[in-house]
């Protein structure tokens, strides 16, 4: 009896103390996770050669290409050299192929490009170099990835030049408060279209929307699948979706016909037939995407398994012309699309 005594006692000591260890380590660990900062990169010297793919002639991306340089600049100083090809206006993809072969042939640590195009090509030529998008709106069509899982599952990555979707449900809500039924439409092929929208549904439903999917097969069909969203919902949000865009005057068209307006993701499909819509700011994109490029560079992070970044900054833009003649009040704030 003294023994099962002194083995109770023992047990309930032990437990005690394992109970208070607990708590200190919760309370301890509790504390690091309020202060821990992530680690951060080191440089390790190493010259770094980058690429430069220039495929499309415009200022506003090569913001993008300023972030990118700054970015990486500020983490290698003078160790950073810049192979830059401009091929804007370049139809042929053999001259695009060459360019990328050459880069990839001369041992460049990682390739930056500023169109789909330009990145897909890189990534035919590659499966070992790390390839960087800047300002680019689907890379699961730039790289026909069939299955959108956040990752690209290969030697590329980009950062997105459509706003993150939280920020695209405020600006909605900002700007239609009162408005209740949103038709979401795009392209059923397009599996970036649709993880967009799913993305968005859940933003705008929580925000107290509700909201219905109209989804084409046949592009054929796409008037007939808008004017069915119009004349069922007070508000149409279109996706970055790429036969949306080729067919924008078609979605104006049967929007203002019915006086719906129309939110789109991209700032191209905003120009023809949107109302507002969120851009990024090209240069913090850029400068993400070099902040990106040197972890991978470092090997501080695998870039088939790193997630999609998005714009860290985003800029309202309105369609002046759309708003005014739906009578539609922008707030303050929104700059308009040229």
């Amino acid at each position: 009896m003294r023994l099962k005594n002194v083995v109770t006692k023992m047990r309930k000591g032990m437990f005690g103390a394992m109970l208070m260890a607990g708590l200190f380590t919760v309370m301890f660990s509790g504390c690091g996770r309020k202060t821990a900062k992530p680690e951060e990169v080191k440089y390790d010297g190493r010259q770094i050669n980058v690429g430069v793919i220039r495929m499309d002639d415009n200022g506003v991306l090569d913001k993008g290409f300023e972030g990118f340089k700054d970015a990486l600049n500020e983490k290698a100083g003078d160790n950073v050299s810049y192979f830059t090809e401009n091929l804007a206006g370049s139809d042929e993809n053999v001259n695009v192929q060459k360019v990328a072969k050459d880069m990839v042939n001369n041992g460049l640590s990682v390739i930056v490009a500023n169109s789909p195009a330009g990145l897909k090509t890189a990534a035919d030529v590659t499966a070992r170099t790390p390839i960087v998008g800047v300002g680019i709106p689907d890379i699961c069509d730039t790289l026909k990835i069939y299955e959108w899982a956040e990752t690209t599952g290969m030697n590329v990555n980009a950062v997105s030049s459509l706003a993150p979707f939280n920020e695209q449900a405020d600006m909605v809500k900002e700007v239609y408060p009162d408005k209740k039924n949103i038709g979401i439409v795009y392209d059923a092929h397009n599996d970036y279209a649709e993880y967009q929208s799913q993305k968005m549904q859940i933003e705008l439903e929580e925000k107290g929307y509700t909201c219905t999917v109209y989804r084409f097969d046949d592009t054929r069909m796409i008037t007939a699948t808008v004017v069915k969203a119009a004349d069922e919902n007070e508000l149409i949000y279109i996706p970055y979706d790429v036969q949306m865009l080729k067919n924008v005057d078609k979605v104006s068209d049967a929007c203002m016909q019915k006086r719906i307006p129309v939110v789109a993701a991209d700032e191209s499909m905003s120009r023809g037939c949107g109302t507002v819509t969120l851009t990024p700011d090209y240069y913090q994109a850029g400068y993400k995407a070099g902040e990106m490029a040197f972890e991978f560079i470092m090997g501080a992070k695998d870039i088939t398994t790193t997630k999609l970044e998005y714009a860290p900054v985003s800029v309202k833009k309105y369609n002046k012309a759309n708003c005014e003649a739906l009578g539609i009040n922008v707030p303050d704030g929104y700059n308009e699309i040229v």
